[in-house]
């Protein structure tokens, strides 16, 4: 109920910012995180609990301090060994690499 909650919460806030599509992952871990230079060129991997197949999103850089939610979460998650659910728009990337950008990151 608390995923599904969540989830809808996104929806939501991700309809209302004009955002046209956003898919989300099952529930799996980050199993690594890579620093870059360049901000928008962090990248995690994640890894899908049912199928253990391996995904790799980038995590967006808005400017400032505002985008270090993300990175902060995935740290945390990874660190903790916590399973995470990202929300992202396969079409939507951060210009660095073809990977997905992550929009929304929960820590379940």
């Amino acid at each position: 109920m608390k995923n599904a909650l969540s989830i809808l919460i996104v929806f939501c806030v991700c309809s209302q910012s004009g955002l046209v599509r956003a898919d989300y992952t099952p529930p799996g871990k980050i199993t690594s995180t890579q620093g870059h230079f360049v901000a928008k060129c962090r990248i995690v991997q994640f890894k899908e609990n049912t199928t253990g197949n391996f995904r790799y999103f980038r995590i967006p850089d808005n400017g400032g301090a505002q985008d270090n939610g993300i990175a902060a979460v995935a740290l945390s998650a990874l660190i903790a060994n916590r399973d995470v659910t990202i929300v992202y728009d396969p079409a939507q990337n951060t210009g660095c690499g073809s990977e997905p950008a992550i929009q929304y990151i929960s820590i379940n």
